[in-house]
């Protein structure tokens, strides 16, 4: 379409009819259909390369797609099913030629630490001495080859995502590991050399009461028991309800409920190298931050018409969008 010379109007209108794909602007009164690619036997890697960046000094690779463990609250887990992967043989001229322009190789899928090969993959990486780096680890996939793997190539961060601190909440929302998953995690990284380690809560889930709030920062004082000598780095962010998961109706809690809850999450948490973000915040600041995550939903879960502001979100006028409008006076 591009190299066709079509207008803007034109563009938006061809794209309009292709199935899987949704224009605003050009409704067609059908169901936006779901399209995947069943087959990955394309290579998808980095073809821009600058350390401008996020991942500047890493040349990524897509080593499979699509999440198969279904928690409750995440829309990858829902949408992007079934899980498909790449394989090493087919990996291998990518490897090759990423550590040709970059030491480390950024493997990337929605669930990295699921796939069947992960550990030969970093082991042939590793024998062309480059190191590799991963988004984040499910706690129960954690190895030792995979830390060591990890440290060698330069990683000094373990990231893992408990998203809660009590047992009952992870069974309610379909984790499928606990705290002891966790904590051993933490020891294996302690072991491997990882000192630093980057962990995800949320506030606010389905049915959360305080005692699971408070029980976030009991699991991070244990935590801390496993790796004394250790930074912790903590994000605790709001909990945002998904379109096309079990959560996608419920509730958000109230600004005022979810700076209170974060009260709660910062005042278990008054110890020595601690970094927080999410909650690490005062006054209008902390104010504006959980405005911001209830806003969020509102796109999210809405239909044409829910607001007159989200012209202004797409077109990335975000802060302006201050007070969304939803029917009937709905909150988001």
């Amino acid at each position: 379409m591009l190299r066709a010379g079509l207008s803007r109007e034109e563009t938006l209108s061809t794209l309009a009819r292709i199935p899987g794909i949704y224009v605003p602007t050009h409704p067609t009164g059908r169901p936006v259909v779901r399209r995947r690619s069943a087959d990955l036997s394309f290579p998808t890697a980095s073809v821009v390369l600058t350390p401008e960046s996020e991942f500047g000094d890493a040349f990524l690779i897509e080593i499979a797609r699509g999440c198969g463990f279904g928690c409750r609250f995440c829309l990858a887990g829902h949408l992007t099913r079934p899980p498909r992967y790449r394989f090493l043989e087919q990996l291998r001229p990518q490897i090759a030629a990423g550590l040709c322009r970059r030491r480390r190789i950024g493997l990337v899928g929605a669930a990295v630490s699921d796939h069947p090969e992960l550990e030969a993959i970093a082991q042939t990486i590793r024998e062309q001495r480059g190191g590799f780096t991963l988004a984040s680890l499910r706690a129960d996939q954690v190895t030792p080859g995979l830390l060591e793997g990890l440290r060698s190539g330069g990683t000094r961060t373990l990231t893992l995502a408990p998203e809660v601190g009590s047992a009952r909440l992870a069974a309610m929302v379909g984790k499928g590991f606990g705290a002891e998953e966790v904590l051993r995690a933490v020891e294996m990284a302690r072991s491997a050399g990882l000192r630093r380690l980057k962990l995800y809560f949320m506030l606010g889930l389905p049915a959360e009461e305080e005692e699971d709030v408070r029980a976030i920062a009991a699991f991070v004082r244990e935590v801390r028991r496993r790796i004394p000598d250790g930074v912790l780095s903590l994000s605790i962010a709001p909990f945002v309800p998904k379109p096309h998961t079990p959560f996608q109706w419920a509730a958000q809690l109230s600004i005022a409920e979810t700076l209170r809850r974060q009260e709660m999450v910062k005042e278990g948490l008054r110890m020595k190298r601690v970094e927080l973000s999410g909650c690490a915040c005062s006054g209008r600041r902390c104010g504006r931050s959980a405005s911001r995550w209830r806003r969020r939903a509102c796109p999210g879960r809405g239909y044409r018409g829910c607001s007159p502001g989200e012209t202004s979100v797409w077109s990335g006028c975000w802060r302006r969008w201050s007070h969304p409008r939803c029917p009937d006076g709905a909150g988001p």
